[in-house]
């Protein structure tokens, strides 16, 4: 989904350098931003549940919470960038959870 979202803001930003009207996408992005918002809130209700019944090991709690906290930083950086704060939202591409630039070539 933050994939998703960031190749759309990065297509509303081409759509506004060259005249286009990207209204209905600033609509579709608002509704995933939130809808992204929503689930990392039910990620993190889901796993300290698991976590407090100890339906989980510690060690698989911590790796889930870091899972969790490092796609909450991207929402923050794609709501950042949706807001323009950020110039561009480079679509980006996940390898083994971690996040690379769509220009990577490895």
């Amino acid at each position: 989904m933050a994939q998703e979202i960031a190749e759309n803001i990065h297509e509303r930003n081409r759509l506004q350098r060259t005249g286009g009207n990207p209204a209905k996408l600033n609509m579709t992005l608002r509704a995933s931003l939130q809808k992204l918002k929503q689930n990392i809130a039910q990620l993190r209700d889901t796993l300290n549940r698991a976590a407090a019944k100890r339906q989980i090991m510690q060690a698989e709690a911590d790796r889930r919470q870091n899972l969790v906290d490092d796609l909450a930083t991207r929402e923050t950086r794609l709501n950042a960038s949706f807001k323009g704060d950020i110039t561009e939202a480079e679509p980006a591409r996940y390898i083994h959870n971690e996040i690379l630039p769509m220009n990577f070539n490895g």
